[in-house]
């Protein structure tokens, strides 16, 4: 069962401020001028042909690194690479964020693959190689299993990198449910919802826009998200690239939403962020 803790400790001191100045330098207008935010995205309308997203178009000036993670080494990558996630927040003026996704075979089968995005990297995490599945609680994990679940433990609980997803809680339920004998992926810090940011960002907006990761997709970065691999099977090894390119894709795609959001929406503003924070981050714990 899932067990939401709303917290009311926003971001640290250093965040907040590199946040202010974001809004600042983005708007003209100061972290108190709340009352002056920045035009909505206009909304898709039915005559009007989208480009299908793709990593290329994402991110037209540099190329996303997609990293296989498949051992503790590709692990303590994944581990630095949230660590300078951190630190480019602050020297830039952003929110420390990754996208979190995950990624099965169809049906009731355990997550085949966990995908953690930052800005520009993409790393896909074979989780399926990495652990047993389905095993019962008591289990006793193996010490690579330990090393492992330690990394991503630290990854999921730190409270400076928001998580991101769409519809994350039922990824989150998932990747537990596949590992019970795992108690470090039972817990998850910071985690902040796209749907729940919608509903701050476009108030005015019918809930059927951003009410998938298409719509939204659509919606706020005026591109068609491919689902096309999403039904394939993600068991299979070693995935083909149109498969790795999706799963990137899913992930990334996650922050570039976050970013468009909090740049050209009622969030846009330091002050709006702030009273909407309470209600669309949350810790869960399974």
């Amino acid at each position: 069962d899932l067990e939401p803790m709303r917290w009311t400790v926003l971001l640290d001191a250093v965040s907040l401020r590199m946040l202010g100045k974001l809004t600042s330098d983005a708007s003209g207008a100061g972290p108190k001028d709340s009352a002056v935010a920045a035009p909505l995205a206009s909304p898709q309308t039915a005559n009007e042909e989208l480009h299908i997203l793709s990593l290329a178009s994402v991110f037209p000036k540099i190329h996303p690194e997609i990293v296989t993670v498949h051992d503790y080494a590709s692990l303590r990558e994944l581990q630095a690479a949230c660590q300078v996630v951190v630190k480019e927040a602050q020297a830039v003026g952003r929110i420390a964020a990754v996208g979190v996704d995950c990624e099965w075979r169809p049906g009731d089968n355990p997550v085949a693959l966990l995908q953690l995005a930052t800005r520009h990297q993409a790393f896909l995490v074979d989780v399926q190689s990495l652990f047993r599945s389905e095993l019962p609680p008591s289990t006793q994990a193996t010490a690579e299993e330990l090393q492992a679940a330690a990394v991503l433990g630290e990854v999921f609980t730190n409270t400076r990198v928001l998580k991101i997803g769409f519809g994350v809680a039922y990824d989150l339920r998932r990747l537990a449910a596949s590992f019970p004998h795992l108690p470090e992926l039972r817990r998850a810090l910071g985690v902040v919802d796209l749907f729940q940011c919608a509903r701050h960002a476009y108030p005015t907006c019918p809930r059927k826009k951003y009410s998938s990761l298409v719509r939204i997709t659509e919606f706020v970065l005026h591109s068609a998200l491919s689902k096309k691999e999403q039904v394939s099977d993600w068991s299979m090894r070693p995935l083909r690239q149109s498969q790795r390119e999706y799963a990137a894709l899913d992930a990334l795609v996650l922050v570039r939403i976050l970013d468009v959001m909090l740049l050209e929406s009622c969030l846009a503003s330091h002050a709006d962020w702030l009273r909407a924070f309470p209600e669309v981050n949350v810790n869960w714990r399974f």
